[in-house]
């Protein structure tokens, strides 16, 4: 399994109908040796009072996908906002380091920070 860098948080993807919020997007090698690109995130349901956000994840092919956020945002008929309990994933939207970096790639590095407490030395 490969990572790929921070490039699908924060955006919206319409896929088949319904819509998805990837948080992650990886790549994974099956048993036969295929390689297919997904995404972990959140489904999401358009209704006539905003979008509905599953607050669990699911893994979806990012094949799948055919818009991007701001192409939704942009149709007014597709872009109704989002319900009262999903309202916190629209705040998040589009992710401010990818507005902050003008569309390039946005790295991310974890920093793990270890101290070793267990010596016996003060």
């Amino acid at each position: 399994m490969q990572d790929y860098p921070k490039e699908g948080n924060g955006s919206m993807s319409q896929n088949n109908g319904t819509y998805f919020i990837p948080k992650k997007i990886f790549q994974s090698r099956d048993q036969l040796g295929i390689v297919e690109t997904l995404a972990i995130g959140h489904s999401v349901v358009p209704s006539e009072a905003g979008f509905i956000v599953d607050p669990e994840c699911i893994i979806a092919p990012t094949l799948t996908f055919v818009q991007t956020f701001k192409e939704i945002q942009a149709n007014p008929q597709e872009s109704t906002g989002f319900t009262e309990l999903s309202a916190q994933f629209g705040t998040q939207m589009p992710d401010p380091l990818c507005t902050k970096s003008a569309g390039h790639l946005v790295l991310t590095v974890p920093l793990i920070i270890f101290m070793d407490d267990v010596s016996g030395n003060v």
